[in-house]
């Protein structure tokens, strides 16, 4: 007898073993990743407005844990306007001498978004408007002179919100910045900036 059948027996069984049974659990299918949601945005971005008589107090509470979009008033004349950025006082006229070192100070509104001005002393909102001078950037042509419509308060409150930041229709973001006037009591007119996101 030969010993060929015996070898193609012994092939015949390997190659049967070899394969995967019919009863042998399928490993699960592959799910897709899941795909990071984009960060939470406040609906509404609080802004606060310090008001004090001289620089020295300003700069006391000038601290680490200050937001760079307070805005400090001093009560003198000529009433001046500074941004705590690290734990230092910057003068907002810096914004258009230096303004990526001032880019922490911008308040940054998207679509949808609003702003919420508070203050211990009274203030209301004169306007909110496009600067009428062109080194004031990001501007963009197809942003609204005033992002809120005819927005004023006229009436002095130690807290003002205004609507919501529009939405402009076109296939890029309009990003402009804005000037918000105030008139702070006992001080008159401070105009710190704004910009939006449409």
């Amino acid at each position: 007898m030969s010993a060929l059948p015996f070898v193609m027996l012994a092939v015949v069984l390997l190659s049967l073993g070899a394969q995967p049974s019919q009863c042998s659990p399928q490993p699960p299918p592959k799910t897709a990743d899941p795909q990071p949601s984009p960060p939470k945005r406040d609906p509404v971005v609080q802004v606060e407005i310090v008001v004090q008589p001289l620089f020295k107090e300003l700069s006391a509470l000038c601290t680490t844990n200050t937001p760079a979009t307070t805005i400090f008033v001093e009560n003198s004349k000529p009433v001046q306007v500074y941004h705590c950025i690290g734990t230092k006082l910057h003068n907002h006229t810096e914004h258009f001498k230096n303004p990526k070192a001032m880019d922490p100070a911008d308040v940054k509104l998207s679509f949808g978004q609003r702003v919420r001005w508070v203050s211990t002393t009274p203030f209301f909102v004169v306007d909110v408007t496009k600067p009428e001078e062109p080194d004031h950037q990001p501007q963009d042509r197809l942003a609204p002179l005033r992002p809120f419509g005819v927005f004023k308060s006229e009436v002095y409150a130690t807290q003002v919100e205004t609507p919501e930041v529009p939405d402009v229709a076109g296939e890029k973001p309009v990003v402009q910045r804005y000037k918000v006037t105030f008139n702070i009591q006992n001080i008159g007119l401070v105009d710190p900036d704004l910009i939006c996101t449409m």
